[in-house]
């Protein structure tokens, strides 16, 4: 079996060859636009208009035909039989072989995400808890980094939003199955692609917290506070500034000569704390999907008045 990983270094991997970047960046393109559209067959018009827009129609042509002649040369070694091509095309459409046995990292990936999912105040399985580490883990980088052509940047971009829910969720997970090793890793894991993450530097200082590292809890909100000034020149999240001056009340120190936050609901305030900030992680997805939604609706509006304008 064919193995094409797009996530991180493109490689493509079988049982006893491992080849490592397409030497050509233009075939590497191709392969994940066709592993992104694997489900559909793609007029040779419609991928050269979005891989060779800016060519005269025949140079983009020809740049298809060369581009995967390459493709189809590189991935020659790990064809199992001729009657099952890779990749089919003819002088109208191009896909991927769904018969050929191949296996997508992308699309992988996408099935375990989708298998995450679940509905507020659904319990989460084994095998949901399975699916969220296998998912995390399968994504070893972002799509094709070295390609920003707009389709693959808006490809990139919902694929990593899924993995940001992914390591969200995981990270809770592994907070209440007592793995706080596991769930300090994927906060810092989080932090590495969103450095303003609330939920993971709010995370940070709870575990802080639990390990009765006080010292160490405030400074991560103060290191958090500094990039919210940085980057947005907005304040920290109530969230975090309550946890903070709770914490420096149980040391003694001067919290903005503000009182403490009576943080309502029963259990300890750690358990408190990491109840507010799963709220906040459902409702930042939650956010998220209705902003993706406002795009859609954007964008079928401007095709719209566009069409209507040609008219």
């Amino acid at each position: 079996m064919l193995k094409v990983r797009l996530l991180g270094r493109c490689a493509l991997e079988s049982e006893s060859t491992i080849q490592h970047d397409l030497s050509c960046a233009k075939a590497r393109e191709l392969l994940g636009y066709l592993a992104c559209h694997r489900n559909r067959d793609l007029p040779r018009e419609v991928v050269i208009g979005t891989l060779w827009g800016d060519m005269q129609e025949e140079q983009g042509k020809r740049a298809l035909r060369q581009t995967l002649w390459q493709l189809q040369s590189a991935l020659g070694p790990f064809q199992i039989t001729a009657s099952r091509p890779l990749i089919e095309a003819d002088g109208e459409w191009l896909r991927l072989n769904p018969d050929s046995g191949i296996w997508l990292d992308v699309e992988k990936f996408e099935g375990l995400e989708k298998l995450t999912r679940l509905h507020k105040g659904e319990p989460v399985s084994e095998d949901h808890f399975k699916n969220l580490r296998e998912g995390v883990a399968l994504y070893r980088g972002h799509l094709l980094e070295d390609c920003y052509r707009d389709w693959c940047v808006a490809q990139r971009s919902e694929l990593r939003r899924k993995y940001l829910n992914m390591l969200s969720r995981l990270m809770f997970q592994q907070r209440k199955r007592n793995d706080f090793d596991g769930a300090m890793a994927t906060a810092l894991r989080l932090l590495e692609e969103e450095r303003a993450s609330e939920q993971a530097h709010g995370m940070i200082m709870v575990l802080h917290y639990r390990e009765g590292d006080r010292t160490s809890a405030l400074r991560q909100f103060q290191h958090y506070k500094m990039i919210m000034r940085e980057e947005f020149n907005v304040p920290p999240a109530k969230t975090l500034v309550d946890l903070y001056k709770k914490i420096g009340e149980e040391l003694g120190l001067d919290t903005n000569d503000q009182p403490g936050p009576d943080v309502k609901g029963g259990g300890s305030f750690e358990e408190r704390m990491i109840a507010i900030l799963e709220d906040i992680r459902q409702e930042i997805a939650l956010n998220r999907e209705d902003i993706r939604a406002l795009k859609w609706v954007d964008d079928r509006k401007y095709y719209s008045e566009t069409d209507e304008k040609d008219d």
